[in-house]
């Protein structure tokens, strides 16, 4: 008798039990529906909050949802205090949280952590980790961009972390590099550059050629061209300046480049050439108005067609300035066709 009046007791203690749970699930994803339609953040964050609170860890769909709105509201309002709080908790009281989700929690605290100071190996690890989890996610998930959207982000942090260790800079470049190829956005271009540049004032030119040189196969631009072909120069390494400043004014005229290609040629006795950029820096620095450049350019060309091409030539004075007059005509006709 006892044990059937336990047996009663137990099946009754259940059963209130289940009622009660579902009638907090429903209580709990009322004031959910609520939150979600919330606008003002710092509402939303207290009343997520509070619904965090009232309902607790339970390893549950409503507990997932609680915390990712808790560490995404958090991280919105630049409360990264809170974002590193309750991201620290989700990991613990979810391990078997979905991975898109711990894509976001790990993205989170790896720039909250770097934000604030508070510990940069643990944004560091976070970044590492994100990159670990997610690598073979998209490789069975292409369609999820977690590359562009996870991956790429976490290199970039990664890369301004490594950069203050003069012994990782190469890491450093080669991280946000790696960046760069996955999501060729701007942002990731940009910081590849700033660090190239960097090292460059740090003197360290060779590493940052071997970045330059990488992004601009990825994406060639007139201004990226025109630096690598300087950086060259201060090297003294005038083949390889050449290379990068044809390149640089291929992709759009400038007349200093223009000039200082016909400086090159002119270095290298290729007088024919080196009259023809000339003579384009001329025509370039007249339809700029730069009156000083022009008068450089002017003389340079001048100098060079005069005492040097026709030096030893028998035409009359007349057919050399007539000559010179043709050379600034195909200057001007070379210079709109590549313009237009």
């Amino acid at each position: 008798m006892k044990k059937i009046t336990c047996l009663i007791v137990l099946i009754l203690s259940f059963t209130m039990l289940f009622s009660v749970s579902r009638k907090q699930a429903k209580e709990a994803m009322d004031k959910w529906m609520i939150i979600v339609s919330e606008k003002d953040l710092n509402v939303k964050l207290t009343k997520t909050e509070e619904l965090y609170i009232e309902y607790g860890d339970q390893n549950d769909q409503m507990t997932q949802l609680l915390y990712s709105n808790l560490v995404a509201t958090s991280y919105q309002l630049a409360k990264y205090d809170k974002v590193i709080e309750y991201g620290e908790k989700a990991l613990k009281a979810l391990p078997n949280m979905e991975d898109l989700e711990k894509f976001k929690v790990f993205l989170s605290l790896a720039n909250s952590y770097y934000v604030t100071k508070v510990d940069m190996k643990k944004a560091y690890d976070y970044a590492n980790a994100l990159i670990e989890l997610a690598k073979p996610f998209q490789e069975k998930f292409k369609e999820s961009r977690s590359d562009i959207i996870y991956i790429a982000p976490a290199l970039r942090l990664q890369a301004k972390i490594l950069f203050v260790t003069p012994e990782k800079m190469m890491e450093s470049l080669d991280k946000a590099l790696e960046s760069f190829t996955i999501d060729q956005s701007k942002v990731s271009a940009d910081l590849v550059l700033l660090l190239a540049n960097e090292a460059v004032k740090q003197n360290r030119i060779d590493e940052a050629l071997v970045v330059y040189e990488k992004i601009f196969k990825l994406k060639p631009s007139t201004e990226l061209a025109k630096t690598i072909g300087y950086i060259y120069g201060r090297k003294g390494d005038d083949a390889k300046t050449m290379e990068f400043l044809l390149a640089s004014y291929q992709l759009q005229k400038s007349a200093d480049v223009a000039y200082n290609i016909g400086i090159l040629y002119n270095k290298i006795q290729d007088v024919d050439n080196a009259i023809k950029y000339f003579s384009e820096s001329f025509v370039l620095y007249e339809k700029a108005g730069n009156m000083e450049n022009m008068e450089r350019a002017r003389n340079t060309l001048g100098h060079l067609y005069m005492n040097v091409k026709m030096k030893e030539s028998t035409t009359t004075q007349k057919e050399k300035e007539k000559g010179y007059e043709d050379i600034l005509v195909a200057a001007r006709l070379s210079v709109e066709e590549k313009s237009q």
